[in-house]
C-alpha cells in the first residue's frame, strides 16, 4: 500500500490526471531498483506535508512507462518534472533536494 502523500500513476491515467491540474504538480519518474530513488522520497513526502498537498507528488514507474520515458526524453532516474497545468516548466536529474525545494516554495505557509 502506497503511503498517504503519494500518488501513484501509470501511462494510462497520466493525462487524465495531469491535464485537468490547474496549479504545480511534480511527477516523478522512478523505479524500484533504483537506489537514488529511494533516497528522494523523504524529501518528497517532506514537500506534501510542507506545501499541505498543494503540490500533489505523483511517482510514474519507469519500468512501465516506456511511452511517456520516450515522451518527455527521460534519460535516468530519478527524473522530477515539474508540470504546471499539464505542461513541463522544470526537471531535476538526480537527488536535488534543495532544487524541488525552491520549486515549491511559494506554496509553504
Amino acid at each position: 500500500m502506497d503511503p498517504e502523500w503519494m500518488h501513484t500513476l501509470d501511462e494510462s491515467d497520466f493525462e487524465s490526471r495531469i491535464g485537468p491540474l490547474e496549479g504545480p504538480a511534480l511527477v516523478v519518474f522512478t523505479a524500484d531498483w533504483c537506489a537514488p530513488c529511494k533516497w528522494l522520497k523523504p524529501y518528497l513526502q517532506e514537500i506534501t506535508e510542507t506545501t499541505r498537498g498543494r503540490v500533489p507528488v505523483f511517482l510514474m514507474d519507469a519500468d512501465r512507462a516506456t511511452v511517456l520515458m520516450k515522451r518527455f526524453a527521460v534519460a535516468s532516474v530519478p527524473t522530477v518534472i515539474l508540470m504546471t497545468a499539464g505542461s513541463e516548466v522544470d526537471r531535476s536529474v538526480g537527488v536535488e533536494p534543495d532544487r524541488l525545494k525552491s520549486w515549491v516554495a511559494p506554496f509553504v505557509d
